[in-house]
């Protein structure tokens, strides 16, 4: 499976560091994951809906899975790396496509990068940084 990792620094989020505190002590880690999983959910739907979508074979391979204590969010598809980060393509010897009807004959494609990952984190903080603080305060108050 291919993986993009995000690890990502929550600057200017104390407020949700320190509660997170507080849940650690009261959870163990399997509930610690399970308190976070809104959190992680919003950014699965934001990065859905940046992603680039032909097939929708990425968009729909977007998810989240239990990685130690915390979620990782991956596209499972063979070429989500490069629909985000951009990259080469070489034909052996030609790469066919087609494009607005017309077939194409082509040694090499450069794809340019959507950065689609990006920029789903960065439209999923918000509700994810929301989504997180309400069940944190949930789990502190069970």
């Amino acid at each position: 499976m291919a993986e993009i990792r995000i690890d990502a620094e929550w600057d200017g989020l104390d407020g949700v560091a320190d509660m997170l505190k507080r849940v650690e002590y009261v959870l163990e880690p399997p509930g610690l994951t399970e308190v976070l999983s809104p959190g992680a959910d919003a950014f699965v739907e934001t990065m859905k809906q940046a992603a680039p979508t032909k097939t929708g074979a990425l968009r729909d391979s977007i998810d989240k899975h239990v990685d130690g204590e915390g979620w990782l969010i991956t596209g499972n598809t063979v070429y989500n790396n490069i629909q985000n980060s951009g990259g080469d393509n070489y034909g052996n010897p030609l790469m066919v496509f087609q494009i607005e009807g017309r077939t194409i004959f082509a040694p090499h494609v450069h794809i340019p990068g959507t950065h689609y990952v990006e920029l789903g984190f960065e439209a999923g903080r918000e509700p994810a940084v929301a989504a997180t603080e309400e069940a944190v305060q949930a789990a502190i108050e069970s």
